[in-house]
C-alpha cells in the first residue's frame, strides 16, 4: 500500500462564524498605517502558525511570509496587505469583520495538527506508514489498528483527517507529547495478526483463552446470553451448551466485539468485576421464570393452542408455545423477550393473582389442567409440526436456483447439502443488471424451522435490494436494516455477498460475518490467497454500527482464478474423535482438486470431508460455492 503524497496542501477546514471588530477607511488614514494599527491593538491579526505562516482573521487562509531576509513581521505584514488588498473577499475592502480569537486560535491548532501529521507521514514512513493486509492502519502510539476505509491508493487529503480523528481518541498520543513504538515493535504486532495469514483466527484464539479462562468474561443472563466486559451490555452470544460449540461462541463473541466501541479493536479495557456484578444483577430480573413456569399456575396458564398468556399483560402470546412438562430453552428466552417489551412488566405492574383472574382476562373460565388431554393435544400438534416441516422443505428446496447463471467467460458449480428438514443455509444467484451478477452464500445461526424462516426473510430482502444496485455494502446494509428489528434472540446470519462485473472481471463483495474468501491462482507463487475484510454478522446490531463495521471489497480477477465461498458445515465436520475438519485440511483439498472441472473439484472437497468424518454424519448444513474464470 503507497501512501500517494501529492502537494503540501493542508485539507481545507471548516467555515468559521464572522464576527468581531471592522475596519473603517478614512481619508487622513493609509492601508499600511491600518494594517500597522491592527497588528499592534487587534488579536485576531496575531495569530502566527509554528511554521511562520499567518493566519487572516477574515477568511481563515494560511498566509506564506513574504521571501526575504528582513524583519519576519515586516514580511508577514507585506504578504498580508497583499492578500487582502487582492484575494480575501471577507475583508471587503474594509468593511468585512474579524473572526473571534478563540475560533482562530481553534483554526490554528487544527491547521498545525495536520501539518504535524503530513510532516510524518513523509520523514517518518517507518512508523507512520504502517498497513496490514485489511488496509487498516496501525496506529504508531497504541499499536492498535485502525479501520479508516481505505483504498490501495491513499492521498493526503483523504488520509490525514481521518488519522488526525484516530489520535485525538488515543491516550497514549496526549496530545503530542506522547512517544511513538519502535517501527521493529509495530511491524511485529502487525505480524503476530498475521502470521497465519488469517487476522480472524488470531483474534478468535484470544477470545477462546479469555471465555475459558477470564471470570470477567463469565457473566450470563439467566436466559443465558452473555454480558460484554467491556461494555456491559446483554449481547446475543450464547453459553456453550449441546449443539453450540465453543467454535460457535468465540465466531459470535467476535462478531460482537467487532461492532463494540468499548472493545475499540482490543485496545478498551474492561468494566471489572465489581462492576459486571451490578450489571448481572440489574439484566437478571428475569432469573426466576424458569422456576416460575415450573411452580406457579399463574405462569402456566395457556390457550387451547398452548400459546403462553403473559401474567402482566393477561394477553396471549400466539407466538409461545408452552408444554409445562417440556419447557425449552427457545421458550423461555421468546418469554424474556416478551417481557423485555411488555409495558405492564416494564412498570413495574403486579402480575396476576391466580389463573382465573388471567382466563377471566382472555375471554375465558378458569380451567383445570388435564394432563392426558394436553399430552394427547401435544402428540397432534408435533404430527402437525412435521407435516408443516415437510411443507416447509419443500417449499425452502422451491427458493434455492436449479440451474446455475450461464456467463460467458465463467463457470459456476454449487454443493447445497440440508442436515435437517430445513435448512438454515442458503445461497442464491440475484440479477442486478445487464453485466452484473449477484452470487450469495448465507449461513443463519442454529437450525430447524426458526433458521429456515430467518433464511427466507433474509433471502427476499436480500433478493429485493439487489435489483439494480452494484454495491454489496448498500445491499446488505438495507437487507440487515429490514430483517434486525424481527431477529430473535440469539439469531443471526452471516453473509458473503458479491457483485461480478463480468466484462472488467471486477468481483466486489462484502463478508458479513462469514468465512474468508479463498481465492485459487494456478499463476501464483502462492495457489491459495484468502481475503478477509471487516464485517460483522446480520441482525446482531441496528444499522449504523453494522455500516461501520461493514467494509466493501473489490477484487480483480484473472483467467484461471477460482473464487471459492462456503459455510460452516464444512470446516467444523468432526471425526470420531471429535476433531475438526478445520481450515489446514480444507485448503490442502482445494490443492488436490482445482485441476479437476469445476464441479469435480467441489465434489472432490466434499468427498474429503467425508472420509474424514469416519462414516459419521456432517452435523451442519453444507454449502460449497466456486466461480472460475475460464
Amino acid at each position: 500500500m503507497t501512501i500517494r503524497a501529492g502537494g503540501n496542501r493542508i485539507p481545507k477546514t471548516e467555515r468559521i462564524v464572522i464576527k468581531g471588530t471592522s475596519f473603517v477607511s478614512t481619508e487622513s488614514g493609509t492601508f499600511r498605517d491600518f494594517i500597522d494599527n491592527s497588528f499592534a491593538s487587534n488579536q485576531a491579526f496575531g495569530v502566527i502558525l509554528k511554521s511562520g505562516e499567518w493566519l487572516c482573521p477574515y477568511c481563515g487562509e494560511v498566509i506564506a511570509p513574504r521571501p526575504g531576509k528582513n524583519d519576519p513581521m515586516e514580511r508577514t505584514k507585506v504578504s498580508a496587505m497583499g492578500h487582502l488588498k487582492l484575494n480575501c473577499k471577507r475583508f471587503a475592502g474594509g468593511k468585512g469583520k474579524t473572526a473571534e480569537l478563540s475560533a482562530l486560535k481553534k483554526i490554528a491548532k487544527e491547521i498545525e495538527f495536520n501539518a504535524f501529521i503530513i510532516e510524518n507521514l513523509k520523514s517518518n514512513a517507518a512508523v507512520w506508514q504502517n498497513f496490514d493486509s485489511r488496509r487498516r492502519w496501525w496506529n504508531p502510539y497504541s499499536g492498535a489498528p485502525v479501520d479508516l476505509q481505505l483504498g490501495n491508493e491513499i492521498g493526503m487529503a483523504q488520509l490525514v483527517p481521518k488519522i488526525r480523528d484516530a489520535l485525538r481518541q488515543t491516550p497514549e498520543f496526549s496530545g503530542g507529547r506522547g512517544a511513538t513504538l519502535s517501527p521493529d515493535d509495530i511491524r511485529s504486532r502487525i505480524a503476530a495478526f498475521e502470521s497465519e495469514g488469517d487476522v480472524k483466527k488470531h483474534v478468535q484464539n484470544v477470545i477462546r483463552q479469555n471465555i475459558v479462562t477470564n471470570p470477567e468474561w463469565q457473566f450470563f443472563t439467566a436466559a443465558g446470553f452473555w454480558i460484554c466486559p467491556f461494555s456491559g451490555e446483554v449481547t446475543k452470544v450464547r453459553k456453550v451448551a449441546g449443539e453450540y460449540t465453543l467454535n460457535h461462541r468465540a465466531r459470535d463473541t467476535f462478531a460482537w466485539l467487532s461492532a463494540c466501541a468499548a472493545f475499540a479493536g482490543g485496545a478498551g479495557k474492561t468494566l471489572g468485576i465489581d462492576a459486571l456484578e451490578l450489571k448481572f444483577n440489574a439484566a437478571n430480573k428475569l432469573t426466576s421464570i424458569k422456576d416460575k413456569l415450573a411452580e406457579d399456575p399463574v405462569w402456566q396458564c395457556a390457550t387451547d393452542y398452548s400459546e403462553w398468556i403473559c401474567p402482566y399483560c393477561r394477553k396471549a402470546q400466539n407466538n409461545i408455545e408452552l408444554y409445562i412438562y417440556d419447557i425449552a430453552q427457545t421458550t423461555i428466552d421468546m418469554i424474556t423477550s416478551h417481557l423485555e417489551g411488555c409495558p405492564s412488566y416494564q412498570r413495574g405492574d403486579s402480575p396476576a393473582t391466580s389463573t382465573a383472574e388471567v382466563y377471566q382476562a382472555v375471554g375465558k373460565e378458569e380451567r383445570v389442567g388435564d394432563k392426558i388431554a394436553r399430552l394427547q393435544k401435544r402428540e397432534e400438534r408435533a404430527d402437525a409440526v412435521d407435516r408443516s416441516l415437510e411443507k416447509a422443505k419443500d417449499i425452502q428446496m422451491k427458493m434455492v436456483p436449479k440451474k446455475m447463471p450461464k456467463l460467458e467467460g465463467y463457470e459456476i458449480a454449487v454443493i447445497y447439502i440440508p442436515q435437517e428438514e430445513v435448512s438454515g443455509d442458503f445461497y442464491d444467484f440475484p440479477k442486478v443488471a445487464d453485466g452484473q451478477q449477484g452470487f450469495l452464500v448465507a449461513d443463519v445461526s442454529g437450525h430447524g424451522l426458526e433458521a429456515a424462516m430467518v433464511m427466507a426473510m433474509a433471502k427476499s430482502a436480500i433478493s429485493m435490494s439487489a435489483r439494480g444496485e452494484v454495491s454489496p455494502k448498500k445491499v446488505i446494509c438495507e437487507a440487515n436494516d429490514e430483517v434486525q428489528p424481527q431477529m430473535l434472540a440469539a439469531m443471526f446470519l452471516t453473509v458473503f455477498y458479491g457483485v461480478l462485473d463480468t466484462e472488467a472481471k471486477d468481483l466486489k463483495f462484502i463478508r458479513a460475518g462469514h468465512n474468508p474468501t479463498i481465492v485459487v491462482d494456478p499463476s501464483a507463487s502462492e495457489l491459495i490467497s484468502e481475503h478477509s475484510p471487516d464485517g460483522m454478522a446480520v441482525g446482531m446490531v441496528k444499522g449504523p454500527i453494522f455500516a461501520k463495521q461493514t467494509s466493501e471489497y473489490d477484487l480483480k480477477l484473472a483467467s484461471g482464478q477460482i473464487v471459492v465461498q462456503y459455510t460452516d458445515g464444512v470446516i467444523e465436520a468432526k471425526n470420531r474423535s471429535g476433531e475438526e475438519y478445520e481450515m489446514h485440511r480444507f485448503r490442502e483439498s482445494i490443492k488436490r482438486h482445482h485441476k479437476k472441472p469445476l464441479q469435480d473439484f467441489l465434489d472432490g472437497i466434499y468427498k474429503d470431508c467425508l472420509n474424514f468424518c469416519e462414516g459419521l454424519p456432517v452435523d451442519d448444513d453444507v454449502t460449497l460455492m466456486a466461480i472460475r474464470v475460464v
